[in-house]
């Protein structure tokens, strides 16, 4: 069974950043929109998953990590709010793709994806497939788990297996 988890945050930040320039005839930003739905579907054609879905950060309230130690995150600059406001239209997208949406209050995205590609690859003959604009996912690359991401833009995309982990960085 083939699994995309999406780590939504991670690529709408990149699209976002990638596509500043994007915007509807109105007027409105849309670069990470297009971004993320063109990838999403580019990911779909490529990879044919049997199942999909999507983990965002929880904006709600601070995470545990922020709670245990405030200096956490200190130097983020603050979100774009042409940001904020297409991920509600991101999540809008989603949800009209029935795509499952999972966040976990006090929780990170991440977090969210390691739990899920845990229990998704007791499944048999699983294969999960973690959709990032980042590398932070890398850690989580095992037998049953890869990630797909990009090098540059948003087109140059590479695929990281046990294999391409361990070329690339030196380890397994």
């Amino acid at each position: 069974m083939k699994i995309v988890i999406i780590d939504s945050f991670a690529l709408i930040h990149r699209v976002y950043h990638a596509l500043p320039n994007f915007t509807t005839s109105s007027g409105e930003p849309s670069g990470a929109v297009y971004g993320f739905c063109s990838t999403f579907l580019k990911v779909l054609q490529k990879f044919n998953p049997d199942h999909v879905c999507a983990a965002f950060d929880d904006g709600s309230k601070p995470t545990f990590r922020k709670e245990l130690a405030p200096l956490y995150h200190a130097n983020r600059p603050e979100k774009d709010a042409s940001m904020i406001a297409q991920i509600e239209v991101i999540k809008d997208f989603l949800r009209a793709m029935n795509i499952p949406i999972y966040i976990a209050p006090g929780f990170e995205g991440d977090d969210v994806i390691g739990t899920l590609a845990y229990r998704f690859s007791s499944q048999e003959n699983a294969e999960i497939i973690i959709l990032t604009g980042d590398y932070d996912t890398l850690q989580l690359v095992n037998k049953t788990t890869c990630v797909f991401t990009m090098r540059k833009g948003i087109t140059d995309t590479i695929l990281f297996d046990e294999n391409a982990v361990h070329e690339k960085y030196g380890f397994d």
